[in-house]
C-alpha cells in the first residue's frame, strides 16, 4: 500500500513517478503486476484536480488496481 496521497509534493513528484513506473511494468508483463489498492485525499483532489486525474487515469491503465 501506497501512502495516502495527503502530501501534494508526494502526490504531484513521487507517486506520480512511482505510478508512471507501475504502469508500464504492467503493460510489460500483467502477470507480474499484483493488484494495489490506492487513496488519494479528497483535499489534494480539490486543490490539484489535474494532477489527481491523471493518477486516477495511470491505475485504470494498469488494469490491475482498486481506487
Amino acid at each position: 500500500m501506497v501512502g495516502d496521497g495527503d502530501n501534494f509534493w508526494h502526490l504531484k513528484h513521487s507517486h506520480y513517478n512511482l505510478l508512471e513506473a507501475r504502469k508500464e511494468k504492467c503493460a510489460s508483463d500483467p502477470f507480474a503486476c499484483y493488484p494495489m489498492s490506492w487513496t488519494i485525499s479528497p483535499e489534494a483532489k480539490r486543490a490539484m484536480p489535474d494532477v489527481a486525474n491523471s493518477l486516477m487515469g495511470m491505475l485504470k491503465d494498469t488494469g490491475a488496481d482498486d481506487r
